[in-house]
């Protein structure tokens, strides 16, 4: 990491006059992490090392910071907010603090939008920017932050057909309001329903992707749909099952989940559940509620998905 010793200098700085370099220890950081309400953090490391057998580290803080893209955003400017700080003592000569987790620190407010989270490990040098202090190592986070101010937001309701024991979810204003009127009888809320991000808002997250709707009535008199994210999902099944139509490859938008079915911080996941065709055609449920899942996967009901079988993430 010491070949990125004049890089984060730059980035801290943000284009103001460098300090020279200087020959201080240089920290090694591993299990970098935090928690938040918000309002004040905690942040830790699983250990800081001095790699240098000769010198002392200066002054050290552990602090996190938000940026608008993941960073390194370049090599020449790094346009971030400092949202906690936690100070630490000297490191001797080739010692190590183990399981580092600071006190409750104060965490500052963000302007509505998607950030990126960086804790870095710091000491002083006697720098001209962040009090003294320069960047030795850091530990970026993949899943972004999400602030609120998000226009677009729609809910999509989860309806029951009790006949065939089917579930249907539905962010159309039109359909919703026809089947709250009865116009397809036998159709009931559940109660249920979460967020998703209206995909003709200009409003709409860049990180959001938008997902395919697709309808299915080779079964009789039992119809089914499917929904699946762009990219993970969607093109698959236009592919491999022709006899799903594709009805809107724009139903509405979500949030992707990772391959561990981990969600951005500030959306949560959205479980899909198969039913094997129990009920003579395809059925998949959706829901946000880990006790609806529990109790379809006792009912017979197969996870489908990221990890423990996540969809998509519904923003909060």
């Amino acid at each position: 990491m010491r070949s990125m010793r004049a890089f984060v200098r730059n980035a801290l700085a943000a284009c103001a006059v460098l300090t020279s370099a200087s020959a201080s220890a240089f920290v090694t950081m591993d299990g970098g992490n935090f928690v938040t309400d918000g309002s004040v953090a905690v942040l830790s490391a699983q250990a800081l090392t001095n790699g240098d057998a000769t010198h002392s580290t200066g002054l050290l803080r552990l602090e996190l910071w938000a940026s608008p893209a993941p960073f390194p955003v370049n090599r020449g400017h790094f346009n971030g907010r400092k949202l906690a700080q936690f100070s630490l003592p000297q490191l001797p000569p080739g010692g190590t603090y183990a399981n580092v987790v600071s006190s409750e620190v104060p965490f500052a407010a963000l302007p509505s939008g998607t950030w990126y989270l960086t804790l870095f490990v710091t000491q002083f040098e006697d720098a001209t920017v962040d009090d003294g202090y320069l960047y030795d190592d850091f530990q970026q986070f993949e899943a972004p932050l999400l602030v609120g101010g998000y226009r677009g937001v729609e809910p999509i309701v989860e309806y029951y057909y009790a006949a065939s024991n089917t579930y249907f979810v539905t962010g159309i204003p039109g359909e919703i309001n026809a089947l709250d009127s009865g116009m397809f009888q036998g159709w009931e809320r559940t109660g249920y329903q979460f967020n998703g991000f209206d995909p003709t808002q200009s409003a709409t997250p860049a990180a959001s992707v938008s997902v395919c709707r697709f309808f299915n009535d080779s079964f009789g008199t039992v119809s089914s749909h499917f929904y699946a994210l762009h990219g993970l999902g969607c093109e698959d099944t236009i592919a491999d099952f022709p006899d799903w139509k594709l009805e809107t490859a724009t139903a509405f938008n979500m949030y992707v989940p990772d391959a561990a079915g981990n969600c951005p911080i500030g959306s949560s996941p959205v479980y899909r559940l198969f039913n094997n065709g129990m009920s003579g055609a395809p059925n998949h449920r959706y829901t946000t509620n880990p006790d609806v899942r529990s109790q379809m996967i006792t009912q017979g009901w197969t996870p489908e998905g990221y990890g423990i079988g996540v969809a998509f993430c519904s923003p909060d």
